[in-house]
């Protein structure tokens, strides 16, 4: 189809928020699943739920909705993230907006092995990053890209 006779022209891929579930977002959902394995996705909010899903995670309801709030997460500490690209240069604690009702569950060694968590939120421990274990496919639940997210936003999207 149109997504794959294209491929061969990205340099990456980023699933960008949205409303909705996961589920709710067929096409988005066909980009992971069809994705050549080398070719970097950044999921961005409903992209970081999305790969969740794709992978086998729960996406459920938060414990707080969060809409437009600057919070602290803090990076997961551990050898399987030391050498995470999309953190390279940026501190083990930051500031970053939030926007979103939903969170993906990981428990690395039971729903979604594939997945490994890259980022907690400091007040209630949601999952803020993750990452695929082998393949370059990165999530983030904050928004990047927002002026409450300035100090690191824009370094973790060129880290992409």
């Amino acid at each position: 189809g149109e997504l794959t006779s294209s491929v061969d022209l990205l340099d990456g891929i980023v699933l960008s928020p949205g409303p909705g579930r996961p589920d709710q977002a067929p096409l988005s959902l066909d980009i992971v699943r069809k994705a050549p394995s080398n070719l970097p996705i950044l999921g961005v909010c409903l992209g970081h739920q999305i790969l969740g899903h794709v992978y086998g995670a729960n996406v459920t309801l938060a414990p707080n909705p969060i809409h437009g709030q600057v919070q602290a997460i803090r990076r997961v500490n551990g050898e399987e993230n030391d050498e995470d690209p999309l953190w390279k240069n940026i501190p083990h604690f930051i500031n970053v907006t939030r926007y979103h009702s939903l969170q993906v569950l990981l428990d690395h060694n039971k729903e979604s092995p594939l997945l490994i968590p890259t980022a907690l939120a400091e007040n209630d421990n949601v999952v803020m990053g993750l990452r695929h274990h082998l393949l370059p496919h990165f999530g983030v639940q904050f928004h990047p890209e927002s002026i409450g997210s300035s100090t690191w936003g824009p370094e973790l999207l060129r880290n992409f």
